[in-house]
């Protein structure tokens, strides 16, 4: 379902309201319908099974209930400045309020009567077994940057039946769990990693999707003992897990991995052009290796490596370690952007939370289960290109600092691979950083 309004335009005393695809339906229409309804009748009561509808109140009043199975939303159109779009698999029902109601409606196909689901209880049958076809998802670390964006996002969540959320509250991000989604069905479970427990939540899943990690490569220096205990021993704890059960496994990586490089780098580099700086990229490493022990060793091949770049983007769960994140609260906090001495014109590989949740999508849908390695980046930066697009927000001031993993060389890396499979980047690093600016809006003003 879609509500928005129309474009208004007034001349020469008269008044226009113009409707247009993509910006108010999705659809190209190939039919079109009146209906002139008399006050208090009842019409609708159907769904459509692949059809879609375009509905705009042109005079009078309408009540539009619409059910999709699992949430049911009330709209009132009274003026053909609002309009609605149905999609397939909605159960649509209007109450016309007013004498002389009008409904003007717009058809995606022309008028087929075995597309019309006419009985309640078989749309919600239909429904039901839909939703049986859609997979499980186990998601561990899932309260952090980057799974509280996945667990908030529609379309991310409307992708799976159930979603089993795993989180040790080390950050203390009880707000991740705040306002989730109403067609989400959720389970959350506070463990840390490795724990026993894990094997009864993967054995119900279909997907595990491994984000638990300590993920400040900066601070792992100081974190050696713990970094392997958080990230190498909790993937070899579900690695396991999935390979004994044959469950899909996204296993996210890190651009990190890479280190120094005077070219571009991609999934096909040997070992000599990969160069891990940190503990953190340490263990990325060794745990992928893990993996292709797995896949040698028992023939496991269900699973996915995806080496994210640095992420970017606001989510509830953000945090601000990280280059970009970092920089939009010093520059909001009127505090000194610290930049490593040598990192201003170097550059990294870069991925916006909007890509990050797409790529994941993309994986799930395309079943792209199948041992191999993706680079996932919106794009390769340096420093003052984050910078510049600070500048254009707010007044910043830069001190150089010194880092025990500086690198002397920057690193490109390429995201032609999952490109070539017909996945695109949108991501923003603009509209990223002003939207996270903006979250300090009354701050320092």
């Amino acid at each position: 379902m879609a509500i928005n309004k129309s474009k208004s335009i007034k001349h020469n005393g008269s008044k226009l309201f113009v409707f247009e695809k993509d910006q108010n339906f999705s659809f190209l229409g190939k039919r079109l319908f009146i209906i002139f309804g008399k006050r208090g009748q009842t019409r609708g009561l159907h769904a459509h099974r692949k059809h879609n509808q375009y509905l705009i109140c042109v005079n009078g009043e309408c009540e539009v209930t619409l059910d999709n199975g699992h949430e049911i939303k009330k709209v009132i159109l009274k003026s053909p400045e609002i309009g609605i779009e149905i999609k397939a698999m909605t159960w649509s029902k209007q109450v016309y309020k007013k004498k002389d109601t009008k409904i003007l409606v717009l058809c995606d196909h022309t008028f087929k009567e075995r597309d019309y689901i006419r009985d309640y209880l078989i749309f919600k049958k239909i429904v039901n077994e839909k939703k049986k076809e859609k997979p499980n998802i186990l998601i561990t670390g899932s309260l952090g940057h980057i799974g509280s964006y996945l667990i908030h996002n529609k379309d991310f969540v409307k992708c799976f039946n159930q979603i089993y959320l795993i989180d040790n509250l080390s950050a203390e991000r009880y707000v991740s769990l705040f306002n989730l989604p109403k067609y989400g069905n959720f389970s959350f479970f506070n463990i840390d990693l490795p724990n026993h427990f894990v094997k009864k939540i993967v054995k119900k899943s279909d997907i595990v999707l491994h984000l638990a990690a300590t993920t400040n490569a900066e601070a792992s220096v100081n974190l050696k003992g713990k970094q392997k205990k958080k990230n190498f021993l909790s993937t070899i704890e579900v690695a396991n897990l999935c390979c004994k059960y044959n469950k899909k496994f996204i296993f996210i990586s890190s651009t990190s991995i890479y280190g120094s490089n005077k070219g571009i780098v991609d999934e096909s580099c040997g070992k000599s052009d990969i160069n891990p700086q940190s503990p953190y990229a340490v263990s990325k490493l060794k745990e992928e290796n893990f993996l292709q022990t797995l896949q040698k060793k028992y023939n496991y091949n269900n699973f996915v490596i995806l080496r994210f770049g640095t992420i970017f983007g606001y989510s509830i769960g953000i945090r601000f370690h990280t280059a970009v994140n970092k920089f939009c609260f010093q520059a909001a906090t009127n505090l000194p952007i610290t930049v490593w001495k040598t990192a201003r014109n170097q550059k990294r590989p870069y991925l916006s939370l909007v890509d990050a949740c797409r790529a994941l999508i993309f994986i799930t849908k395309n079943k792209m289960f199948n041992g191999e390695i993706y680079n996932i980046l919106t794009n390769n930066y340096t420093v003052n290109d984050i910078l510049n697009v600070i500048k254009k927000n707010r007044k910043i001031k830069v001190k150089l600092v010194n880092s025990r993993i500086m690198n002397q060389l920057s690193f490109n890396v390429s995201n032609e691979k999952i490109k070539s499979d017909s996945f695109t980047f949108i991501g923003s690093l603009k509209e990223e950083i002003s939207n996270t600016l903006k979250k300090f809006s009354n701050l320092n003003q």
